[in-house]
């Protein structure tokens, strides 16, 4: 109750203060009325009166120290006067927001992406426990390449490690959406897809076994298509001249693949069941059952593998000879791939800038204190304590760093928007990165504490003014003689960072695909519907263009 009304009186503070004001002047009035009436001159009863109830200012005081919250308001009084010293220094408020903001939103920007891409891949529930399997052979060195429905049969068999398991292929269809011929992307799945992720759909259902013809679209491209109608469930969509039943629409916040636009079923002949090595264009995840770690799941594919080569058979010998093996790995790696070196280097890199910006602006305000001594020693002499002047200067820094904290974000926020439109080949999921309020609460937090940081410099200082002149000068100069050389430290670090990332995305570009990129381009094409002829027309048109040596379609 006492706190409840300590701040029903902050809050009404000004109308209770002129309240009481007016109450002390009328008892004031009414006790010179009666030392007149008692025989006292009118001078030397105002006198009497003002002595009996003191100084009003003072009282007023007095009552706001009881009842309101004393350290809020002499905070509030602290932040009013920093806010006049960083009008007042321009030049010194423009060089410390600045450098802040540099540093808090090359952090959040990255952060977003590590967020996006390895902390909490695509925001997907229980991430931790899907896992990715990918073939390798070391015979022609080989890795990470896709499975065939070999393993999918087989990892799908192994109930004991994963409860779900789905593969995926890419495809794309034409569609005729609006009223001319669209070129959608999408996958085709099996039915536990959408399980091995934990979804459930925003509207209708997801596949079961037994579905042919059907389709789930994602949420953006049913509201792009279709406005966001509920009655789309159970209207058919044309494919490729085939009509596909819509079935379910998945929610908004399941963006996986970044490009997949509708998934239909994806049915496996059997002969791709039983012929290891035939079509391997697919991509296979699976869901950890519970209690079993990823080291566990690695373990329960190695020894069937091992059984696999161990059998004495035709395949047996082959995979052997071969260096066959299925490699499973966490679906965050999956997606960063070779992104997360460069970004835990980039991360790395925003943090010794965040920290050398710190040591900047820590030199600028141990400057702006040395300039400050005769402030300081007037406030010292009238009365105030050395915990005040600390509070005074911890409050200018966290000033400093919230208005810093502000700019970093708007440049986190311009930063994220340029990376979404950045082209990256096989890396379209850096368009799903975005900042949310946890990223924004980080950046403004790291902020804050980047201010208490570089407001400390000139706190510690003042403490040690108790010492002689000479000593002081001699601390002082030593104090910013350490900044200078955490800077130095910071910028070499940088550029040793710099280069590290350089050479990662150096090795990256020089990764060799197999054959020679240079002047190869790619380019699709949507086939009309019932032109047969159309392929046969569009080859020989590449075959006599002037300056092209070759070309090839693919279907």
């Amino acid at each position: 109750m006492r706190l409840w009304n300590r701040v029903r009186f902050w809050l009404q503070r000004p109308r209770l203060n002129n309240d009481l004001a007016e109450e002390i002047r009328l008892h004031r009035e009414m006790l010179e009325e009666q030392l007149i009436l008692d025989g006292t001159p009118p001078g030397e009863a105002r006198f009497a009166a003002a002595r009996r109830f003191g100084n009003l200012t003072a009282a007023v005081e007095q009552s706001n120290d009881e009842w309101s919250f004393r350290w809020l308001d002499a905070a509030l009084k602290d932040l009013r006067f920093a806010w006049r010293l960083t009008l007042r220094q321009p030049l010194v408020t423009i060089a410390a927001v600045l450098t802040v903001a540099f540093g808090v939103g090359a952090n959040t920007a990255i952060l977003s992406v590590l967020e996006t891409v390895l902390l909490n891949p695509l925001g997907l529930r229980q991430a931790d426990n899907v896992v990715t399997a990918r073939v390798r052979m070391d015979k022609i060195r080989m890795r990470h390449a896709e499975t065939s429905g070999v393993e999918f049969r087989e990892i799908a068999a192994m109930t004991d490690a994963f409860s779900a398991v789905a593969a995926i292929e890419g495809r794309y269809w034409i569609s005729q959406v609006g009223g001319e011929a669209t070129r959608l992307v999408g996958r085709a799945v099996t039915p536990d897809f959408f399980r091995v992720f934990g979804e459930q759909p925003a509207m209708g259902r997801f596949f079961a076994p037994e579905d042919r013809e059907s389709v789930v679209l994602s949420h953006g491209f049913w509201q792009s298509a279709f406005g966001g109608d509920p009655s789309a469930i159970g209207r058919a969509i044309i494919l490729d001249d085939k009509p596909y039943r819509i079935v379910g629409v998945a929610p908004a916040a399941f963006r996986f693949p970044a490009t997949a636009q509708l998934w239909t079923p994806l049915i496996l002949t059997p002969d791709r069941l039983q012929r290891r090595g035939y079509n391997m264009i697919l991509s296979l995840f699976a869901r950890l059952r519970d209690g079993v770690t990823l080291a566990q799941a690695e373990d329960r594919v190695a020894r069937h593998v091992a059984a696999l080569k161990s059998a004495g058979d035709a395949e047996g010998r082959e995979i052997s000879e071969y260096g066959y093996g299925i490699e499973i790995d966490s679906f965050a790696r999956y997606l960063a791939g070779d992104l997360r070196r460069p970004l835990w280097l980039l991360w790395a890199a925003a943090l010794v800038v965040l920290v050398t910006g710190c040591a900047n602006v820590a030199g600028l305000l141990l400057t702006r204190a040395s300039g400050r001594g005769r402030e300081i020693a007037i406030r010292l002499a009238v009365g105030a304590t050395r915990a005040q002047i600390v509070r005074q200067l911890l409050i200018e820094s966290l000033l400093l760093g919230a208005l810093g904290g502000a700019a970093g974000l708007l440049m986190a926020h311009s930063a994220v928007s340029l990376l979404t439109r950045v082209a990256i080949p096989g890396k379209q999921l850096l368009a799903l990165v975005s900042l949310d309020w946890r990223l924004l609460l980080y950046g403004f937090a790291l902020a804050l504490l980047s201010g208490l940081l570089f407001g400390l410099a000139p706190a510690i200082q003042l403490f040690r003014e108790s010492q002689s002149p000479g000593l002081v000068r001699s601390r002082r100069h030593s104090f910013q003689h350490l900044f200078v050389t955490a800077e130095v430290a910071g910028a070499f670090v940088l550029v040793i960072l710099t280069g590290l990332l350089v050479r990662s995305l150096w090795a990256v570009q020089r990764i060799q695909p197999g054959f020679d990129p240079r002047q190869v381009s790619t380019a699709f094409f949507l086939k009309p519907a019932n032109d047969p002829g159309f392929l046969d027309r569009l080859r020989v048109a590449l075959d006599s263009t002037p300056g092209l040596t070759s070309a090839a379609l693919a279907l």
